[in-house]
């Protein structure tokens, strides 16, 4: 350095200058986030997504995926457990919802929840509580309730309250029967004579 200062001054001078500025605190940062982008996104390197980039790139989950699966079935039972209207699967605010939780799931048509996913979820439902009452039930109480929909549509819903072989109460509501014809203690005992057959039950138990 001493002899480009003594005997070549211009360059000198030139090249303290540009020392000067490449050292600069601004010029620094600068350079460092130059050269970081450039090795991020290098022809060599392209630039990593986000995390919302890459799940977007992997499109829509199949059907038969694993977590396709656990959320249709958490809609179904949704829908069973609330008493939610099937056409609530269609409606904007409920796909905003699952596009926010999974941007990748596809939510089915109502008709596919109404015909087959509900379906058996109530087959499989009924086949549990079968099991349950053959192997813990020896004797059971009842209850009835007779109620109208908004409608003036008249049910009679039936309830069977047992104690398991570890003193739990359990109820189960084994059915909601539509009654159309008078309702004649006759009627009413053909439509719990029916829910008991259907279950299997005896009513002297």
């Amino acid at each position: 350095m001493s002899h480009l200062k003594t005997n070549h001054y211009m360059i000198y001078s030139t090249l303290q200058k540009n020392i000067k500025q490449a050292s600069s605190p601004r010029n620094i940062v600068s350079s460092t986030t130059s050269t970081k982008e450039g090795s991020e996104c290098s022809p060599r390197k392209p630039c990593q997504p986000s995390i919302f980039e890459a799940i977007e790139k992997q499109g829509t989950l199949p059907s038969s995926n694993k977590r396709a699966k656990e959320i249709t079935d958490a809609i179904t039972h949704f829908l069973a457990k609330d008493s939610v209207p099937f056409n609530a699967v269609e409606r904007p605010g409920f796909k905003r919802l699952l596009r926010v939780l999974e941007p990748r799931y596809e939510v089915p048509a109502k008709l596919t929840f109404s015909r087959e996913r509900v379906v058996k979820l109530y087959d499989a439902t009924r086949k549990r509580v079968l099991g349950e009452l053959k192997d813990s039930v020896d004797f059971f109480a009842a209850t009835t309730d007779m109620w109208s929909s908004h409608g003036m549509t008249p049910y009679i819903g039936f309830t069977l309250h047992l104690i398991d072989d570890e003193w739990n109460l359990k109820n189960r509501c084994l059915g909601t029967k539509y009654v159309p014809e008078d309702h004649t203690a006759e009627e009413l005992g053909s439509c719990l004579d029916d829910i008991l057959t259907y279950w299997g039950l005896d009513q002297q138990r």
